[in-house]
């Protein structure tokens, strides 16, 4: 499947260009114009009448969840690859982007921690603390093994704000998401940034009230961002 969607790339006029990683992005008029990279050679300019973020949340960056999650990353498992360190992230707020909610929520699992051995405990059954909030079968009859387990993260659930276009919308323009007990429909203001778009875990509140699946949302948001950044690119006036 890769090789095949490669070609195709390739066949469209396509350019790849491996290790290399976004540093900023390229403001031109206070739009974005592109991104500014780095490769092995050094800087790297690359503009763009569209930009869509695909950087793959920054579960793998210590600073970020220290600063949003929790302050003893260096305990967590990375359960992704270890390239997805908040770039686009990073880049598009730092250029006036606004951020969802629920930057400290992140999906992740229970895995086994080293040396991972069992230990067989007698004893009464107690309450589980935290308390498992589904599934709560309760533990009375002994023995009981238990094994201990360190957090593993695998993608981070906030981040860019986007209407439903995909366009990361703009922090200064853009009203409060929160529940408004009165306010009248003009109040309200979603103000995209020009030809920035965003997809997968850059973007954020999608699975803040559960588990909707990374490669679904990704599959999804990649659709609908890749349409409006070609249909931008083709039509809107620079």
């Amino acid at each position: 499947m890769v090789s095949t969607l490669m070609r195709r790339f390739g066949e469209k006029g396509g350019r790849l260009r491996l290790r290399t990683g976004m540093q900023r992005l390229l403001l031109s008029d206070d739009q974005v114009a592109g991104v500014v990279a780095f490769d092995d050679e050094g800087p790297l300019a690359v503009e763009a009448k569209s930009s869509v973020l695909a950087t793959g949340g920054f579960q793998g960056n210590t600073s970020l969840i220290t600063q949003y999650i929790t302050p003893h990353a260096d305990s967590l498992y990375l359960r992704s690859n270890p390239w997805s360190t908040g770039d686009g992230f990073l880049a598009a707020t730092r250029a006036g982007a606004a951020a969802t909610t629920h930057l400290n929520c992140f999906y992740g699992h229970a895995l086994a921690a080293p040396p991972a051995r069992f230990s067989h405990l007698e004893g009464r059954g107690r309450a589980l603390l935290p308390s498992r909030q589904r599934n709560a079968v309760p533990l009375v009859t002994a023995p009981f093994s238990a094994v201990m387990v360190r957090a593993g993260i695998t993608f981070t659930c906030g981040g860019l704000q986007a209407d439903l276009d995909m366009s990361v919308l703009r922090r200064s323009l853009t009203s409060s998401t929160l529940s408004l007990i009165k306010a009248d429909r003009d109040e309200v203001s979603l103000t995209p940034m020009a030809n920035l778009y965003a997809a997968g875990c850059d973007l954020g509140g999608i699975s803040t009230r559960g588990y909707l699946g990374g490669l679904a949302t990704a599959l999804v948001t990649r659709q609908i961002a890749g349409a409006s950044a070609m249909y931008n690119a083709k039509y809107n006036k620079p």
